[in-house]
Formats: structure tokens, sequence, C-alpha cells
């Protein structure tokens, strides 16, 4: 087990290879990394003012949920290497939206107050 001000690291060793688990602080993230031979997978969750992002990665690719805040909207972002599915829920005084959109197009769901309807005013 080594410790260094940016990371603690575990690391097991078997005979044909090894597999690392490393734990990576930093200001603005904290990662969790389990390496084998042939790849690794990491686990990363990052923290900034607008986004807590967490993203599982993979040698080949990866897949990534991203939640996002600000003051009109959170969005939820599921990202694939060949494509993403996002899901965006924004908030105003008129309305509440909520948005599925894929790669090729999107879908949306849609729902008004009374406010917002025609004759309610």
């Amino acid at each position: 087990m080594s410790h260094t001000a940016m990371y603690t690291r575990v690391q097991i060793a078997h005979t044909a290879g090894f597999t690392r688990v490393q734990i990576a602080h930093t200001a603005a993230y904290t990662r969790v990394q389990i390496a084998h031979t042939a790849g690794f997978t990491r686990v990363q969750i990052a923290h900034t003012a607008a986004y807590t992002r967490v993203q599982i990665a993979h040698t080949a690719g990866f897949t990534r949920v991203q939640i996002a805040h600000t003051a009109a909207y959170t969005r939820v972002q599921i990202a694939h290497t060949a494509g993403f599915t996002r899901v965006q829920i924004a908030h105003t005084a008129m309305y509440t939206r909520v948005q599925i959109a894929h790669t090729a197009g999107f879908t949306r769901v849609q729902m008004h107050t009374l406010l917002d309807l025609p004759g309610c005013k």
C-alpha cells in the first residue's frame, strides 16, 4: 500500500499478473481504478460546481452517467462509445419538460402548467 499526496494504491500481485486498486483524490474528483493485466476498469466520480459525473471506463470504451445541475435544468446523460441517451428535465416558470435524446433524434414529453395553456391566462 503506497501513499502520496494524490492517491492511495493497493496492489495485489498474482503469479500470472496483478490486480491494482487505485484511489486518487484531487480537488476535482475521486477515482477508483481497478487494473488487470489485460486492461482496466475505472470508476471516476468528478465534482464541479456544475455537475457530478460518474464514468465507468473499460479498455474498449466507456459508459458515462453525467448529472448536470444548472438554474434551469437537471440533465442525466448516459454516454456510450457509439452514442448517447440523454434525459433532460427542464424547469421554468411555465413548464416542465422531459426530453429523451438519442444520437439519431429525440423524443420529447412536455408538460405545461395551466398558466401556459391557451385560454387559461
